[in-house]
């Protein structure tokens, strides 16, 4: 079996942002620290728009000056270290301004998605940041993940990959389905492998494709296992220490009461994780991937969701499983 660890390497996406200290640099350190022993090497899926934001107002904030060098100095050692970084796109970092005198972000919820964006202003803008992206490592980029898995509704994809050399993709989070202002993504009926290669669409498998799908893993549970037994293993999740200084975004539903009694019924569909309580699940998420004779599986974490316990079971799974399987970045799929 073929496991890939993948990383979104962003801020929050909230009110409050967080810093890249906190979010991004010692997380990762000590993440890289604990695993060095075993030469893990992970796939950083980089926010390269946050990145290009920062660029792009550095000369008028010292402190954006200030993260932007601490986050591009960061990027360079994690290249040097071996680590395989590629692209990630959250648009809304270009709508969005650096306030000095509260000394924050203050974010666009308007355009979250790439579908969100004006088409020629999206292919501008992922050209101007892949561009810095790869001026920073010093090498071409070629995979891509899409913020919020929202890929399918920017109806140009296909186009922009072959605008900018992109032929790996880790947008598709099996499975799972959304549709919100901020997401939206219909990922339940796609090709039964984890990895396949695809042409016109991310949803059909094209045995000939020009493009390659690495799939984010997922499990699916009956509601009744999942309240009885793996919640409750969920819940001894008691980190002592979490690095994270910022606040997600909320999703403001309408009839939450009701939905909230509809999900009590209805199977329960998780990505495969390696932050917060899911990486608590790790030995079972990788025992179902056997089960289902899948032979490779994609976990996905953020460093801004890491903690001292994730970063401990995480190296407690690649300990158990070092000689039993082989750990991948996308180098392994060219």
């Amino acid at each position: 079996m073929n496991i890939f660890i993948t990383l979104d390497y962003e801020l929050f996406l909230g009110d409050v942002t967080g810093t890249p200290e906190n979010c991004l640099i010692r997380p990762m350190d000590t993440l890289c620290n604990s695993l060095d022993k075993y030469n893990i090497k992970f796939i950083i899926f980089v926010d390269a728009v946050y990145l290009l934001r920062m660029f792009q107002l550095k000369e008028e904030h010292q402190q954006v000056k200030n993260d932007y060098e601490l986050v591009v100095n960061h990027l360079k050692q994690l290249n040097a270290q071996g680590h395989d970084i590629q692209l990630h796109f959250h648009p809304q970092w270009l709508y969005s301004s650096w306030d000095k005198k509260e000394g924050r972000w203050f974010l666009d919820f308007d355009h979250y998605k790439l579908s969100d964006m004006d088409k020629n202003f999206a292919f501008k803008s992922f050209a101007e940041a892949k561009d810095l992206l790869d001026t920073t490592i010093g090498k071409k980029t070629y995979a891509f993940r899409a913020g919020g898995y929202s890929l399918e509704t920017f109806s140009n994809y296909i186009e922009l990959f072959k605008k900018n050399d992109i032929y790996i993709d880790s947008s598709v989070c099996r499975l799972a389905n959304q549709k919100s202002k901020y997401q939206e993504y219909d990922y339940r009926n796609i090709p039964d492998k984890i990895i396949y290669k695809f042409n016109d669409s991310i949803k059909n498998e094209h045995q000939e494709g020009k493009f390659l799908e690495l799939s984010i893993s997922s499990c699916k549970w009956n509601p009744i296992y999942y309240f009885l037994v793996l919640r409750p293993y969920m819940m001894k999740y008691r980190p002592k220490i979490i690095f994270k200084d910022g606040v997600s975004i909320v999703l403001k539903e309408n009839n939450k009461y009701f939905k909230k009694v509809k999900k009590l019924f209805q199977a329960k569909i998780f990505q495969d994780s390696i932050d917060g309580p899911m990486s608590n699940m790790l030995n079972i998420v990788y025992q179902n991937t056997i089960d289902q004779k899948q032979d490779n599986l994609v976990f996905i974490g953020h460093p801004k969701n890491f903690s001292d316990q994730s970063i401990h079971n995480l190296e407690l799974f690649i300990k158990n499983t070092i000689n039993k399987v082989n750990y991948a970045t996308t180098k392994n799929l060219l």
